[in-house]
């Protein structure tokens, strides 16, 4: 099938290999900084106002096309936040997971608690929180403080779920130290993904690499290098190194195939 420019994609993260990345919404109100989205489809191409977000189709549109899907894994989002602000009005996400729910797999991605608001619908899903920070961070001026974001991921396990962080982007100063975010979040994380910080100066990969090679100690001194998922653009700040362990847990965390 043909898929909205925009809306529905094939994605092309590597750790999304093969799923369907579904970006019903255009801008985000929570106005991160750091946002590739914002960096690159406001500030260098002038497609959107991120400021200002909205569906980019009508609900009923949007619903048409997924509903026609079966037997996918769909992430929402790639390029937004499904659970923005403008959701609790809106309740978009709410009705899409609806839709796409009993013939699809889904994985949900967000910086809000709001996805507390629908787990009776949720109860097949990959969750995960985007957490990059134990304080609350400045380049994330309108998203939920980190330690909503740390109960709500508590909460989404003692439900069962099956649930991801994300730390990406891995923020020099802001982020750090690394391994206390990493512990304050072992415990209830299946997976933890980690990416470098892109499109922003003075940022350089030596950051990285002076970096990484203690943190690799840090994970197989606690015993957490087989939930931890290192980005290849991560990977490449340290490029002699044996990533081996971290492709074989891409690999595993992509077995994840539908039953439906």
């Amino acid at each position: 099938m043909r898929y909205t420019v925009g809306i529905l994609v094939k994605t092309r993260v590597e750790w999304a290999r093969g799923w369907l990345a579904l970006n019903h919404y255009s801008g985000c109100g929570h106005l991160c900084k750091y946002c590739y989205g914002r960096k690159i489809l406001e500030e260098r191409f002038r497609r959107v106002k991120w400021s200002k977000p909205k569906l980019k189709k009508p609900l009923g549109e949007i619903l048409g096309e997924v509903k026609r899907l079966k037997g996918r894994v769909v992430w929402l989002s790639s390029a937004t936040d499904p659970y923005q602000p403008l959701e609790t009005v809106l309740k978009a996400t709410r009705a899409l997971v609806k839709a796409l729910r009993d013939r699809n797999r889904i994985v949900i991605l967000t910086k809000s608690d709001l996805v507390l608001r629908d787990v009776n619908l949720l109860d097949s899903a990959r969750v995960g929180l985007t957490i990059t920070s134990l304080k609350p961070n400045p380049l994330e001026p309108h998203a939920p403080p980190p330690r909503d974001r740390i109960d709500a991921l508590k909460t989404l396990k003692e439900l069962g779920f099956e649930t991801f962080v994300s730390v990406e982007p891995w923020i020099p100063k802001i982020s750090a130290p690394l391994s206390e975010l990493i512990l304050e979040i072992a415990d209830y994380a299946d997976w933890i993904i980690l990416g470098r910080l892109n499109y922003w100066p003075g940022v350089s990969s030596k950051y990285y690499r002076l970096r990484l090679p203690g943190l690799i100690r840090f994970l197989e001194k606690q015993g957490l290098k087989n939930k931890v998922l290192v980005k290849e653009e991560l990977r490449k700040c340290l490029p002699l190194y044996d990533w081996s362990w971290t492709l074989d847990n891409i690999e595993r965390w992509l077995d994840w195939s539908t039953p439906r």
